[in-house]
C-alpha cells in the first residue's frame, strides 16, 4: 500500500493519530494489506467506505450523555440505512432504539432523532412469524438528514448482487469491530486478507445464509460483505454481517451474513417504508379531526399495511403515536413509544 493511499485513507477516516497508529499496529491481524489488490482496487474499496457507518447509541449516566459503539450499517440509497435488529435493538429485540442511535460516517455524523424503521426476517424454520424470529434479520433505518444536508454527501451504496456469491470467491468486509485499542471510539476497519465465501445456502422462502471467513469482531454487526466485480470495476454487496468469532486470534473462524435472494424484497421494504410519511401526516391530521370517516380511513390503511408486512415478513417501526378513536392493534406494527 503505497504513501499517497495511506495518506488518503488517514485524511478520509478522520482517524486520531493514536487511532492510525493503531490501525498500522493491528494491520497485520486485523486488516492484512496483501500486495496483490491493485491501486484501483484500493481506491475503490475506500469510495465504498464512505457508505459505511459506526452505529452508536446515546446513554444518559446522572445527567452526562454518552455514546457506546453498537455496531455498523451502511446506506442503501435515499437515506435508508442497512443494519442488523440487534444493532438498534440492543437492550430489547421487541423493541426500536433507532431514535438513540447516533450515526457516523467518515465524512459526517448524525445525532440521534425519531426514526421510522423495517425489520425484515427470514421465515426459518417455516411458520415463523415476524415478532418470533429476531436472530436472522436485517433492518433499515430511515435516517431524513442524508437527503436534507447538502453541504456533505453520503455515497449510496446500491450496488446489490442479483446472485448469491460463489464458493471460493474472494470477500471483503468493511466494519467498526471493537479489536482495536480503543474500544469506545473503533475506526473504520478493513477486512481484506485471503478471505472467502465458504458456501451460501438458500431456505424454501428464498432467503440465503452465507459463511464467510472475513474477519470479525463485536460491532461489526450490520457491515456489508462485498465481493469486487470484475466487469462493472466495482464492489457489490453480496450479503449483510450478522455474527462472527468472538476472539481475535481466530482470523479464519467463519462468519455468518444473511441476504434475502428474492429480488422484490428490497423495493417493497422501502416502498412500505416510503409510505410511513404519509401515515404519519395521516395521523397527524386524524389527531386534531373529529370526522369519523378519516378516521376509518386511517383504519383501513393500517389493516390494509399489516396484510402487506404479513406477507413479506416485515416489521415497521413508525415514530408516530396512535390517533385517538383508533383500535388498532398489530404484532408487526410497532407504534413510538418512550424508549424508541
Amino acid at each position: 500500500m503505497g504513501d499517497e493511499a495511506i495518506i488518503e485513507f488517514y485524511n478520509r477516516r478522520r482517524m486520531t493519530r493514536s487511532q492510525f497508529k493503531q490501525f498500522l499496529l493491528y494491520g497485520k491481524t486485523l486488516c492484512h494489506l496483501p500486495q496483490d489488490i491493485c491501486k484501483e482496487r484500493w481506491r475503490a474499496l475506500f469510495e465504498t467506505g464512505e457508505s459505511v457507518c459506526r452505529i452508536d447509541m446515546m446513554k444518559d449516566e446522572n445527567g452526562s450523555i454518552t455514546y457506546s459503539p453498537e455496531g455498523t450499517g451502511f446506506h442503501l440509497g435515499g437515506g435508508w440505512i442497512m443494519t442488523n435488529q440487534h444493532v438498534i435493538c440492543h437492550k430489547d429485540e421487541e423493541k426500536s432504539c433507532a431514535s438513540i442511535a447516533r450515526f457516523i460516517f467518515p465524512g459526517k455524523t448524525i445525532d440521534p432523532a425519531p426514526r421510522n424503521v423495517i425489520f425484515s426476517y427470514f421465515q426459518d424454520p417455516d411458520g415463523t412469524t415476524a415478532v418470533n424470529d429476531s436472530k436472522k434479520d436485517l433492518a433499515l433505518i430511515h435516517v431524513e438528514e442524508i437527503t436534507s444536508d447538502t453541504d456533505v454527501k453520503i455515497p449510496a451504496l446500491v450496488n446489490v448482487m442479483q446472485e448469491p456469491a460463489k464458493e471460493g470467491h474472494r470477500v471483503f468486509l468493511v466494519h467498526y469491530g471493537d479489536g482495536v485499542k480503543d474500544k469506545q471510539d473503533p475506526p473504520q476497519q478493513f477486512s481484506v486478507s485471503d478471505n472467502i465465501m465458504c458456501f451460501s445456502v438458500e431456505n424454501a422462502n428464498g432467503n440465503r445464509f452465507s459463511v464467510h471467513t472475513a474477519h470479525s469482531r463485536p460491532g461489526s454487526s450490520g457491515a456489508p460483505l462485498l465481493v469486487f466485480s470484475e466487469s462493472q470495476k466495482k464492489f457489490l454487496v453480496a450479503a449483510v454481517h450478522y455474527a462472527g468469532p468472538e476472539s481475535a486470534e481466530i482470523i479464519d473462524s467463519p462468519g455468518f451474513a444473511l441476504w434475502y435472494s428474492r429480488e422484490d424484497w428490497l423495493q417493497e421494504t422501502v416502498r412500505v417504508a416510503s409510505n410511513a410519511h404519509r401515515i404519519r401526516l395521516l395521523t397527524e391530521f386524524a389527531e386534531n379531526n373529529t370526522c369519523t370517516t378519516d378516521l376509518a380511513n386511517l383504519k383501513e390503511m393500517f389493516v390494509r399495511l399489516q396484510e402487506h408486512l404479513d406477507k413479506y415478513s416485515l416489521r415497521l417501526a413508525l415514530k408516530v403515536k396512535r390517533p385517538e378513536g383508533i383500535d388498532f392493534t398489530s404484532k408487526t406494527i410497532i407504534f413510538a413509544a418512550s424508549n424508541y
